[in-house]
Protein backbone atom coordinates (compact mmCIF):
# COMPACT_ATOMS: atom_id res chain seq x y z
CA UNK A 1 0.00 0.00 0.00
CA UNK A 2 1.30 3.68 -1.00
CA UNK A 3 1.11 5.81 1.90
CA UNK A 4 2.85 8.53 0.39
CA UNK A 5 4.45 9.78 -2.47
CA UNK A 6 4.57 7.92 -5.97
CA UNK A 7 6.71 6.12 -8.76
CA UNK A 8 6.57 4.21 -11.83
CA UNK A 9 7.04 0.42 -11.37
CA UNK A 10 7.60 -2.20 -13.45
CA UNK A 11 5.41 -6.04 -12.54
CA UNK A 12 6.46 -9.18 -13.94
CA UNK A 13 7.98 -6.49 -17.06
CA UNK A 14 4.59 -4.32 -17.05
CA UNK A 15 4.77 -0.80 -16.36
CA UNK A 16 2.53 1.09 -14.50
CA UNK A 17 2.34 4.09 -12.28
CA UNK A 18 1.18 3.63 -8.48
CA UNK A 19 0.76 6.46 -6.39
CA UNK A 20 -0.84 7.07 -2.54
CA UNK A 21 -3.31 4.96 -1.83
CA UNK A 22 -2.97 2.34 -4.88
CA UNK A 23 -2.18 -1.39 -3.69
CA UNK A 24 -0.03 -3.06 -5.37
CA UNK A 25 -0.97 -7.06 -5.09
CA UNK A 26 2.14 -9.14 -5.86
CA UNK A 27 1.57 -12.85 -5.90
CA UNK A 28 4.71 -14.89 -4.86
CA UNK A 29 7.57 -15.03 -7.45
CA UNK A 30 6.66 -11.80 -9.13
CA UNK A 31 9.90 -9.60 -10.63
CA UNK A 32 9.01 -5.95 -9.57
CA UNK A 33 10.88 -2.73 -9.08
CA UNK A 34 9.88 0.86 -8.51
CA UNK A 35 11.74 4.45 -9.03
CA UNK A 36 10.47 6.89 -7.25
CA UNK A 37 8.91 10.07 -9.32
CA UNK A 38 8.35 12.39 -5.88
CA UNK A 39 10.79 14.54 -4.21
CA UNK A 40 10.39 13.40 -0.87
CA UNK A 41 10.17 9.91 -2.08
CA UNK A 42 7.52 7.23 -2.12
CA UNK A 43 6.53 5.42 1.69
CA UNK A 44 4.66 1.95 2.01
CA UNK A 45 3.50 -0.45 4.32
CA UNK A 46 3.87 -4.24 3.04
CA UNK A 47 2.61 -7.29 4.22
CA UNK A 48 3.83 -10.92 3.50
CA UNK A 49 1.19 -13.95 4.03
CA UNK A 50 0.21 -17.38 1.99
CA UNK A 51 -2.64 -19.79 2.50
CA UNK A 52 -4.15 -22.63 1.47
CA UNK A 53 -7.65 -22.09 1.81
CA UNK A 54 -9.66 -21.96 -1.11
CA UNK A 55 -12.17 -19.57 -0.37
CA UNK A 56 -9.55 -17.09 -0.03
CA UNK A 57 -7.23 -18.49 -3.12
CA UNK A 58 -10.41 -17.87 -5.25
CA UNK A 59 -10.67 -14.13 -4.38
CA UNK A 60 -7.11 -13.88 -4.51
CA UNK A 61 -7.37 -15.12 -8.17
CA UNK A 62 -9.56 -12.40 -8.72
CA UNK A 63 -7.35 -9.79 -7.85
CA UNK A 64 -5.87 -6.74 -10.42
CA UNK A 65 -2.35 -5.98 -10.42
CA UNK A 66 -3.76 -2.32 -8.83
CA UNK A 67 -6.54 -1.61 -6.95
CA UNK A 68 -7.18 1.38 -4.70
CA UNK A 69 -7.50 1.71 -0.73
CA UNK A 70 -10.08 4.97 -1.15
CA UNK A 71 -11.24 5.00 2.65
CA UNK A 72 -8.04 4.05 4.46
CA UNK A 73 -9.95 0.49 5.33
CA UNK A 74 -6.56 -1.45 3.90
CA UNK A 75 -4.39 0.84 5.89
CA UNK A 76 -5.81 0.57 9.11
CA UNK A 77 -5.75 -3.66 8.46
CA UNK A 78 -1.83 -3.41 8.15
CA UNK A 79 -1.29 -1.05 10.40
CA UNK A 80 -3.21 -3.31 13.19
CA UNK A 81 -1.07 -6.94 11.47
CA UNK A 82 2.25 -4.65 11.55
CA UNK A 83 1.60 -3.74 15.51
CA UNK A 84 0.54 -7.24 16.12
CA UNK A 85 4.20 -8.33 15.00
CA UNK A 86 5.61 -6.00 16.62
CA UNK A 87 4.30 -6.33 20.18
CA UNK A 88 3.79 -10.03 20.14
CA UNK A 89 1.03 -10.33 22.85
CA UNK A 90 -0.81 -13.10 23.71
CA UNK A 91 -2.66 -15.13 20.35
CA UNK A 92 -0.54 -12.26 18.11
CA UNK A 93 -0.61 -15.13 15.72
CA UNK A 94 -3.81 -16.16 15.24
CA UNK A 95 -4.71 -12.62 15.46
CA UNK A 96 -2.09 -11.70 12.59
CA UNK A 97 -3.92 -14.33 10.83
CA UNK A 98 -7.65 -13.35 11.55
CA UNK A 99 -6.57 -9.78 9.98
CA UNK A 100 -4.89 -11.11 7.05
CA UNK A 101 -8.61 -13.15 5.67
CA UNK A 102 -10.35 -9.48 6.92
CA UNK A 103 -8.09 -7.71 4.83
CA UNK A 104 -8.33 -10.00 1.79
CA UNK A 105 -11.62 -10.23 2.00
CA UNK A 106 -12.21 -6.45 2.74
CA UNK A 107 -10.15 -5.70 -0.30
CA UNK A 108 -12.21 -8.21 -2.65
CA UNK A 109 -15.05 -5.90 -1.92
CA UNK A 110 -13.40 -2.78 -2.54
CA UNK A 111 -12.19 -4.52 -5.96
CA UNK A 112 -15.92 -5.53 -6.72
CA UNK A 113 -17.41 -2.15 -6.27
CA UNK A 114 -15.34 -0.26 -9.16
CA UNK A 115 -14.91 -3.66 -11.08
CA UNK A 116 -17.48 -6.44 -10.41
CA UNK A 117 -16.43 -8.55 -13.76
CA UNK A 118 -13.77 -9.10 -12.37
CA UNK A 119 -15.14 -11.80 -9.82
CA UNK A 120 -17.15 -13.88 -12.13
CA UNK A 121 -14.77 -16.87 -11.52
CA UNK A 122 -16.17 -16.85 -8.09
CA UNK A 123 -18.91 -19.40 -9.72
CA UNK A 124 -16.23 -21.65 -9.34
CA UNK A 125 -16.54 -21.63 -5.57
CA UNK A 126 -19.19 -24.12 -5.61
CA UNK A 127 -17.33 -26.61 -7.45
CA UNK A 128 -14.18 -26.24 -4.88
CA UNK A 129 -16.22 -26.54 -1.61
CA UNK A 130 -18.28 -29.31 -3.42
CA UNK A 131 -15.11 -31.44 -4.05
CA UNK A 132 -13.70 -30.47 -0.43
CA UNK A 133 -17.16 -31.83 1.01
CA UNK A 134 -16.80 -34.97 -0.50
CA UNK A 135 -13.01 -35.65 0.08
CA UNK A 136 -14.02 -35.16 3.66
CA UNK A 137 -17.16 -38.04 3.37
CA UNK A 138 -14.46 -40.27 1.47
CA UNK A 139 -11.97 -39.57 4.36
CA UNK A 140 -14.65 -40.32 7.02
CA UNK A 141 -15.66 -43.71 4.64
CA UNK A 142 -11.82 -44.70 4.71
CA UNK A 143 -10.88 -44.39 8.29
CA UNK A 144 -14.25 -45.19 9.82
CA UNK A 145 -12.54 -47.33 12.25
CA UNK A 146 -10.01 -45.09 13.40
CA UNK A 147 -9.40 -42.29 15.71
CA UNK A 148 -8.93 -38.83 14.53
CA UNK A 149 -9.59 -35.26 14.90
CA UNK A 150 -11.48 -32.75 12.49
CA UNK A 151 -7.97 -30.86 12.02
CA UNK A 152 -6.49 -34.30 10.20
CA UNK A 153 -9.36 -34.77 8.02
CA UNK A 154 -9.01 -31.04 7.19
CA UNK A 155 -5.20 -31.23 6.92
CA UNK A 156 -5.21 -34.50 4.51
CA UNK A 157 -7.75 -33.67 1.90
CA UNK A 158 -5.54 -30.26 2.15
CA UNK A 159 -8.04 -27.86 3.26
CA UNK A 160 -8.48 -24.95 6.05
CA UNK A 161 -10.47 -26.49 8.97
CA UNK A 162 -12.76 -23.16 9.94
CA UNK A 163 -13.70 -23.31 5.71
CA UNK A 164 -14.66 -27.01 5.60
CA UNK A 165 -16.38 -26.92 8.57
CA UNK A 166 -18.22 -23.92 6.94
CA UNK A 167 -19.21 -25.36 3.43
CA UNK A 168 -20.51 -28.60 5.25
CA UNK A 169 -22.60 -26.78 7.17
CA UNK A 170 -23.94 -24.56 3.88
CA UNK A 171 -24.07 -28.30 1.62
CA UNK A 172 -25.38 -30.45 3.99
CA UNK A 173 -27.27 -28.47 6.76
CA UNK A 174 -25.26 -30.05 9.72
CA UNK A 175 -22.00 -29.65 11.21
CA UNK A 176 -18.84 -31.66 10.38
CA UNK A 177 -19.12 -34.13 13.85
CA UNK A 178 -22.64 -34.47 13.10
CA UNK A 179 -22.00 -35.93 9.20
CA UNK A 180 -19.00 -38.24 10.39
CA UNK A 181 -21.58 -39.29 13.45
CA UNK A 182 -24.38 -39.85 10.44
CA UNK A 183 -22.05 -41.55 8.25
CA UNK A 184 -20.80 -44.10 11.39
CA UNK A 185 -24.63 -44.62 12.25
CA UNK A 186 -25.94 -45.41 8.37
CA UNK A 187 -22.70 -47.65 8.66
CA UNK A 188 -23.99 -49.46 11.56
CA UNK A 189 -27.44 -50.17 10.31
CA UNK A 190 -26.08 -51.72 6.58
CA UNK A 191 -23.89 -54.13 8.68
CA UNK A 192 -26.85 -54.74 10.88
CA UNK A 193 -29.03 -55.80 8.04
CA UNK A 194 -26.44 -56.91 5.48
CA UNK A 195 -24.37 -59.36 7.45
CA UNK A 196 -24.18 -62.11 10.56
CA UNK A 197 -21.56 -59.69 12.42
CA UNK A 198 -22.34 -59.33 16.27
CA UNK A 199 -22.47 -56.58 17.44
CA UNK A 200 -19.63 -56.27 19.10
CA UNK A 201 -17.79 -56.79 16.47
CA UNK A 202 -19.67 -54.13 14.20
CA UNK A 203 -18.94 -51.51 17.47
CA UNK A 204 -15.34 -52.41 17.06
CA UNK A 205 -15.66 -52.04 13.26
CA UNK A 206 -17.10 -48.47 13.74
CA UNK A 207 -14.38 -47.36 15.81
CA UNK A 208 -16.03 -47.63 19.52
CA UNK A 209 -14.61 -48.17 22.57
CA UNK A 210 -17.47 -50.05 23.81
CA UNK A 211 -20.59 -51.78 23.40
CA UNK A 212 -21.72 -49.67 26.03
CA UNK A 213 -21.28 -46.31 23.97
CA UNK A 214 -22.19 -47.98 20.41
CA UNK A 215 -25.85 -48.32 21.91
CA UNK A 216 -26.50 -45.18 23.54
CA UNK A 217 -24.90 -44.01 20.00
CA UNK A 218 -27.37 -45.74 17.66
CA UNK A 219 -30.44 -45.74 20.13
CA UNK A 220 -29.87 -41.94 20.17
CA UNK A 221 -30.41 -42.01 16.38
CA UNK A 222 -32.71 -44.85 15.48
CA UNK A 223 -34.99 -44.55 18.69
CA UNK A 224 -34.23 -48.33 19.43
CA UNK A 225 -31.06 -50.11 20.84
CA UNK A 226 -28.94 -51.66 18.50
CA UNK A 227 -30.40 -55.30 19.87
CA UNK A 228 -33.67 -54.56 19.36
CA UNK A 229 -32.83 -53.19 15.73
CA UNK A 230 -31.38 -56.53 14.70
CA UNK A 231 -34.10 -58.67 16.18
CA UNK A 232 -36.25 -56.91 13.37
CA UNK A 233 -34.20 -56.78 10.60
CA UNK A 234 -32.45 -60.04 11.17
CA UNK A 235 -35.80 -61.85 12.01
CA UNK A 236 -37.40 -60.95 8.42
CA UNK A 237 -37.98 -64.08 6.21
CA UNK A 238 -35.44 -64.38 3.86
CA UNK A 239 -37.37 -64.71 0.56
CA UNK A 240 -34.95 -63.69 -2.32
CA UNK A 241 -33.00 -67.08 -2.76
CA UNK A 242 -34.15 -70.23 -3.60
CA UNK A 243 -32.20 -73.81 -2.84
CA UNK A 244 -30.10 -75.25 -5.02
CA UNK A 245 -31.33 -78.83 -4.56
CA UNK A 246 -33.44 -80.45 -3.19
CA UNK A 247 -33.18 -83.23 -0.80
CA UNK A 248 -36.02 -85.98 0.32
Amino acid sequence: LVLEGSAEAKVNGVSCTIKMGDIVFLKKGSSHEYHSTSPAGMKTIEAKFKTEDPSLVSLISCFPLISHDSGSAIKGLLNRIVNEGRNKDLGFVDMSNALVEELIITLARIISFSEPHLFSPLEDEKVISSHFVEAAERYINENISSDYTMDEIANTIGCNRDYLYRVVKREKGISLIEMRSLIRFNEAKRLIEDSNLPLSEISWSLGFDSIQYFSRFFKKRAGVSPSEYLSSMRGLTRTDFKPTKKYK
